[in-house]
């Protein structure tokens, strides 16, 4: 029996939501004589390639898999517009006869969509004092699969016992993450660094927003730290802030600050703010719906579907190989 001699196939493992993939199995026959080539997906027959008096392509609906017929052939499969259906085991056999033989190859594909947006975090208030409780929420960008959020205070992750909320959204088909965290202010210092950190695939790139919050200290602890003083009261600076700093938007001031930011691009900067903030509004709605002391929070208002257009993140997609993604 003559065996199959085949290349090593070049089967992607991670595909962008909404973009194309072609899978390639390609063979080599010494004697044997091509019977036909099957492609699975999930065990399920989509699509057969015979080879009599001349080539014959034969598909099998599947689901709403996409086949591009023109761009397929006895090596390859080609899909278009991939979508979280498209995720699952894809195999390739290839049977011969004189000698009858059959050789398979398979390969796991998953479908991801990177965030649209960096995460987003709120707190009910504006003031903070040391020793107080401060309640914070983190929404995600949508994802496909679903986000996973992880929260950080001056870079040390938190406990999950902190996390008094979690939840998904599902939005068409991708997913929105929610996470509400809990604890009391205790550190000496004047300033607290809140971070949301947003992932959805092992070695994917991560991402995250850190907030800024000026701390006050509490009348009774100022008034033992400053006994000593002239007055005897210690006075206070009024002022107080909190800002939401992306990665983005840390370079985009960078380049500002140097005169490297053309208008064009301070523009499209104040308009991607202003979306920000329109949805920040929306969860300040959100917000004045809490139980203060149970921490009990409503779902937060959706406003439109942002899909992935097809090609975008191929870099990502590359790095994730080259980490070797699961």
């Amino acid at each position: 029996m003559e065996p199959i001699y085949k290349n090593k196939s070049s089967l992607p493992k991670l595909v962008h939501y909404g973009s194309k993939v072609t899978f390639i199995c390609k063979f080599k026959l010494k004697t044997s004589i091509l019977k036909s080539v099957e492609w699975y997906k999930d065990n399920k027959l989509i699509l057969t390639f015979t080879q009599k008096l001349q080539p014959q392509i034969e598909i099998i609906q599947h689901q709403n898999l996409k086949i591009d017929e023109s761009k397929s052939d006895m090596h390859k499969i080609a899909f278009y517009n991939v979508t979280d259906e498209f995720s699952g085991n894809y195999r390739c056999e290839i049977i011969t006869e004189n000698p009858n033989n059959r050789t398979i190859k398979s390969v796991n594909l998953r479908v991801f969509a990177y965030p649209e947006r960096d995460p987003i975090v709120f707190m009910d208030k504006s003031t903070y004092t040391i020793n107080e409780e401060l309640i914070a929420n983190c929404s995600s960008g949508k994802t496909l699969p679903p986000t996973l959020l992880d929260w950080f205070i001056n870079g040390i992750k938190t406990d999950k016992k902190s996390i008094i909320k979690e939840e998904i959204i599902s939005i068409g088909a991708f997913y929105r993450t929610l996470s509400v965290i809990k604890f009391k202010i205790n550190v000496d210092s004047d300033k607290l660094i809140l971070e949301c950190a947003a992932r959805i695939l092992n070695n994917l790139p991560v991402t995250k927003t850190s907030v800024s919050i000026s701390l006050k200290r509490s009348q009774n602890n100022c008034s033992k730290q400053f006994a000593g003083s002239s007055s005897g009261k210690p006075t206070f600076d009024s002022s107080f802030f909190i800002r939401t700093i992306t990665q983005k938007e840390e370079e985009e001031d960078e380049e500002n600050k140097d005169g490297k930011l053309g208008e064009e691009r301070v523009k499209q900067v104040e308009e991607n703010k202003k979306e920000v903030k329109d949805e920040v509004g929306e969860m300040v709605k959100m917000v004045k719906k809490m139980k203060k002391w149970e921490g009990k929070l409503g779902r937060w208002n959706e406003v439109g579907i942002f899909p992935v257009t097809s090609g975008e993140n191929d870099d990502v997609s590359q790095e994730y190989e080259e980490k070797g993604g699961r």
